[in-house]
Formats: C-alpha cells, sequence, structure tokens
C-alpha cells in the first residue's frame, strides 16, 4: 500500500441521530467523538498523519460544533 495516502479517520454516527432525548444524544456523540479522537491518536502515534476527522450528522450537528475536535461534519 505504498501508494496510498491516509488522509483522515471518519466517525460513523448515524445510529444516535434519531435519539429524541438532547441530552442521551449529547452524551452518546460526545462518546463517539472521543472514540474517533482515542483512535486517531493511536493512528498517529503509528506515524501516520491523520488531518481530517469527520463525523457528526443532521441529528448532533449544533452538538457536534459546540463539542469541537471534528475538521468536517456529514
Amino acid at each position: 500500500f505504498h501508494h496510498m495516502t491516509l488522509e483522515g479517520m471518519q466517525g460513523y454516527q448515524g445510529v444516535l441521530q434519531q435519539v429524541r432525548n438532547y441530552d442521551e444524544r449529547r452524551t452518546l456523540a460526545q462518546r463517539a467523538l472521543e472514540t474517533l479522537q482515542r483512535t486517531a491518536e493511536a493512528v498517529r502515534k503509528a506515524s501516520l498523519e491523520i488531518a481530517v476527522l469527520n463525523g457528526g450528522g443532521s441529528g448532533s450537528s449544533q452538538i457536534d460544533i459546540d463539542l469541537g475536535g471534528l475538521t468536517e461534519l456529514q
């Protein structure tokens, strides 16, 4: 795979987009973000650059913006 470049990682959060309770949805979004950030950090420690962290969704967009940490929103 020497001809491939890793640009970033995506955290799929589709399931939590349908959670009606705001506080529960925020908690789930924060957990998902923390998991994505830990994974990205492990990849970086393996000497691979991660420039893009993508995640979130229409049901959590304001939560994702408030939490920070993503470079792109789905």
